[in-house]
């Protein structure tokens, strides 16, 4: 029964580490980060990809991680198509990040959207 118990208990410390090491962005590419601290709305719905007629859906909130990498697919795109909405009125900021460079921070009310370059620079993501 110890034996036993042992082994649940390897399995679920186990189980936690494989979860948390897949809730950390790569950074290898195109990512997001959000602050947390500045958004008042209960998520933020983003499209994301080359443009705004081929992009795919992700909705962040306060359970989610705050940083995540894009799906792979469009992760290492020469330019990047970003919109972000949500409740209208409450405060959303993030940052869309490319490698370890913040490419544009994005501080709105209602929805925003944009195209970027990996070689743009903003001097502003204040999370």
């Amino acid at each position: 029964m110890k034996l036993l118990s042992i082994l649940l208990f390897g399995t679920f410390i186990f189980g936690i580490q494989i979860a948390l090491a897949e809730e950390s962005p790569k950074k290898d590419g195109w990512w997001i980060k959000v602050c947390r601290e500045k958004v008042k709305a209960s998520a933020i719905n983003f499209n994301i990809g080359p443009d705004k007629d081929n992009n795919y859906s992700y909705t962040w909130d306060n359970t989610k991680p705050s940083e995540f990498d894009i799906n792979q697919n469009y992760r290492n795109l020469e330019e990047l198509w970003v919109k972000g909405d949500g409740e209208r009125g409450k405060a959303k900021y993030f940052c869309a990040m490319y490698k370890e460079q913040v490419v544009r921070h994005f501080d709105f009310d209602n929805d925003e959207h944009t195209t970027m370059k990996q070689k743009d620079h903003d001097n502003e993501c204040a999370c």
